[in-house]
């Protein structure tokens, strides 16, 4: 159903016209149209490889929405997952078609200048939990002491995920997979991001830890 902005503008569908609003304004474009012709080789290889990063980000799509986002592009989550994506596409997916798999030190969750953090150690403190430990001797022009710190574990292929958060100043911070079965293999990603989520740095991939109940 089309949504009615003003006398001249919609959002939706309208016969064979899609209204929309983007980050730089209003536009309309053609609907697109499912063709009759079977897909190319080419096609189906893409199609694949997109399939992969989707399955790979749709969980850390929140996470993706916010760490992304730019004021080029406010307030716009299909703008800050499609970087992500793109990222991925180019970077991330390995092996030979239909045998695609991705490398989870290519995946990026959040994208900014803000200064990344200086992981000292991953320490596991047992009952499901590991530390992350970082030096808070910073640059202080692209970060700051209230910078809130993000830790990401992720869970994959089974899609479970686990966030913690601390301030930059702090030096640390435990996340807790307890919930979750014991001996399980989780990916480690870290970001950093001013107070007010305005700006954030490159997230890091801190590699695969084991954590043991």
């Amino acid at each position: 159903m089309a949504k009615l902005i003003n006398l001249f503008t919609f959002s939706g569908r309208v016969g064979d016209l899609v209204g929309c609003q983007g980050p730089r304004g209003y536009y309309v474009r053609s609907r697109q149209r499912k063709s009759s012709k079977p897909p190319t080789a080419k096609q189906l290889e893409a199609r694949a490889r997109m399939a992969r990063v989707m399955d790979f980000l749709t969980p850390l799509r929140e996470i993706i929405y916010v760490g992304f986002d730019s004021k080029s592009n406010r307030g716009y989550k299909t703008g800050a997952l499609s970087k992500a994506i793109s990222h991925a596409m180019r970077k991330a997916v390995l092996g030979k078609y239909p045998d695609w798999y991705i490398d989870p030190s290519e995946i990026r969750l959040s994208q900014g200048d803000l200064l990344p953090l200086r992981i000292r150690e991953i320490v596991p403190m047992g009952s499901g939990v590991v530390c992350v430990k970082w030096n808070t001797t910073q640059v202080r022009r692209r970060a700051f002491d209230d910078d809130r710190v993000f830790v990401i574990a992720y869970r994959y292929p089974d899609k479970v995920l686990v966030v913690a958060e601390n301030q930059r100043s702090a030096g640390e911070v435990s996340v807790d997979t307890s919930s979750d079965r014991p001996g399980s293999e989780w990916l480690l990603y870290a970001c950093a991001a001013e107070r007010d989520l305005s700006r954030f740095s490159n997230s890091q991939f801190l590699g695969k830890v084991r954590i043991d109940g």
